[in-house]
């Protein structure tokens, strides 16, 4: 009776090993699918996700490459620095949610701030922005995300940056204003400051 238990438990275990090395496979797969990059270059890729210190299964952080690729996102630089921050992040900040850090990787694009400090670098500053805002003030995270996507069009043409928009963010929040009516009430707010501005410069211009 022991043999017959002792095989089953070898069986059992190498299907579950089967399974698991399928599964991995798979998200390799869309990983490569998403970011371009060859067979060789996300085993190597893979190779630098065992390096993170991080709770997040391998699958996660693959998950999370395919995030980048469907950013535009192709060298391993690029892939890697998205996926050591963003894991941060939805540590750090899990009630932000599926696909968060998506969006958060947008608006440090749209700010410019990707391009000065790199990706991994612009992530997390704006992770530590919400993170702050949301530790000490009554604003929450989530709301603080979604606010920033909202504005992030006009806050960047206004010459506003990640923290000025945000802290726009968590005075409306503490004060119980919901996101969409924030957002939306700021756009009206800037669109005559926007065009009194450039009428500035083009009458410094004399155009």
């Amino acid at each position: 009776v022991g043999g017959v238990a002792a095989l089953t438990g070898a069986v059992m275990a190498g299907k579950k090993a089967v399974q698991m090395y399928a599964e991995m496979e798979q998200e390799m797969a869309s990983v490569r699918k998403y970011t371009g990059m060859t067979a060789e270059q996300v085993e190597h890729l893979n190779e630098q996700f065992k390096k993170i210190d991080t709770r997040s299964p391998r699958e996660e952080l693959n998950r999370l490459a395919q995030e980048a690729g469907r950013l535009g996102k192709s060298s391993e630089e690029d892939v890697l620095g998205f996926v050591k921050a963003a894991d941060q992040i939805n540590v750090a900040l899990d009630e932000l949610g599926d696909g968060a850090t998506l969006q958060l990787s947008k608006l440090t694009s749209i700010f410019g701030d990707e391009e000065r400090l790199g990706t991994e670098r612009s992530l997390l500053a704006v992770g530590s922005v919400i993170n702050e805002l949301s530790q000490n003030c009554t604003a929450g995270a989530s709301y603080l995300a979604q606010f920033g996507q909202r504005l992030a069009g006009v806050g960047a043409q206004a010459g506003m940056t990640v923290p000025q928009v945000m802290a726009f963010g968590a005075v409306l929040d503490s004060q119980g204003q919901k996101v969409e009516m924030s957002a939306t009430a700021l756009q009206i707010y800037h669109e005559p400051f926007q065009e009194h501005r450039e009428d500035c410069q083009r009458d410094r211009h004399g155009s």
